[in-house]
């Protein structure tokens, strides 16, 4: 929201911290609910395959988009460092929506094989 509002925050290091931090924000919530519930009621540990599988995938796929942004913001500081003159050219906005819009897709699209081959292992099965 800071990064909206303020004029002199709209680069693409904010642009990009931005997406890293609802990444992260993403990331502990696929995580900590499930975990938290298992943790307060003893009971209630089981869960199910599909659901399993979902948090999997989203928990994957979440990290992954993750480590491909935070590739992106090192190529973005070597371009900074080492083109400063022609940095705004090659860092447009365009290019930084095109970059996120990569990272997300990749990191959702490059998980759907691992998930899928995990669940196909046999004491992966149900036994009904």
């Amino acid at each position: 929201m800071t990064v909206c509002v303020h004029k002199c925050l709209q680069s693409p290091m904010y642009f990009f911290l931005g997406h890293l931090s609802v990444l992260e924000i993403l990331t502990t919530s696929v995580a900590v609910p499930l975990m938290l519930w298992g943790l307060l009621l003893p009971g209630m540990q089981a869960t199910s395959m599909p659901a399993s599988g979902a948090q999997l995938y989203l928990y994957l796929s979440l990290g992954s988009s993750e480590l491909v942004l935070l590739g992106a913001m090192a190529v973005d500081r070597y371009v900074a460092v080492c083109n400063p003159l022609r940095y705004s050219s090659i860092m447009s906005s365009h290019t930084c929506i095109w970059v996120v819009t990569v990272s997300w897709l990749f990191g959702f699209l490059s998980e759907i094989w691992p998930v899928y081959a995990t669940f196909q292992l046999t004491f992966c099965k149900s036994t009904c």
